[in-house]
């Protein structure tokens, strides 16, 4: 899948966030909201356009692109490098010569943050969602395009503790949801 707002300074896009986590608990870190290791997978159903597709996401390993200690994200489309530091989880675009804040814990609703120079993320409420392998208690994340005074909601993610995204969806009518996962112990 594309990116939902094509921008030179930071891409958002649906392949982007597969690996999102969180839970009830406000003390978890940015590890536990975001499972970070090696043979790490998840297995989405997503829909773009008109049609509808699985997708396969893993962290195939670690690399040394731009700073150590960088985990590899594979999607069938997409190649990008996430990071861990204490709180907050980064993402590295190939092309992009500084990193997104993709996440800030601890999770609270009303809770904001920068993801870029253009994009703003609140925590909107904290949902059970129910997805075809289980229910989960997961926090609603919403993604806001920002230029000048005004924002423009262009993607929501609701993430579940030590799983990641359980379903993402963009206002152009693109999402995934959740088939799948395994998560290394």
């Amino acid at each position: 899948m594309g990116s939902l707002i094509p921008i030179k300074t930071c891409k958002l896009s649906l392949w982007g966030f597969s690996v999102l986590v969180l839970f009830i608990c406000a003390n978890l870190t940015a590890q536990d909201y975001f499972p970070l290791a090696v043979g790490n997978m998840w297995v989405y159903e997503v829909k773009q356009g008109d049609s509808t597709f699985i997708d396969t996401c893993v962290i195939s390993g670690t690399s040394s692109f731009k700073e150590p200690y960088t985990y590899v994200y594979k999607t069938s489309k997409e190649l990008f490098f996430l990071k861990k530091e204490g709180h907050t989880v980064l993402v590295y675009f190939l092309g992009q010569s500084y990193p997104c804040t993709l996440l800030v814990t601890p999770l609270e609703v009303g809770k904001c943050w920068r993801y870029g120079e253009r994009f703003r993320v609140k925590v909107e409420s904290k949902e059970t969602v129910s997805v075809s392998i289980v229910t989960f208690t997961c926090y609603k994340l919403n993604f806001y395009f920002v230029e000048g005074d005004s924002e423009k909601l262009c993607t929501t993610l609701w993430v579940a503790p030590s799983v990641g995204i359980v379903k993402q969806f963009s206002i152009e009518g693109e999402g995934r949801i959740l088939k799948d996962y395994k998560i290394k112990q």
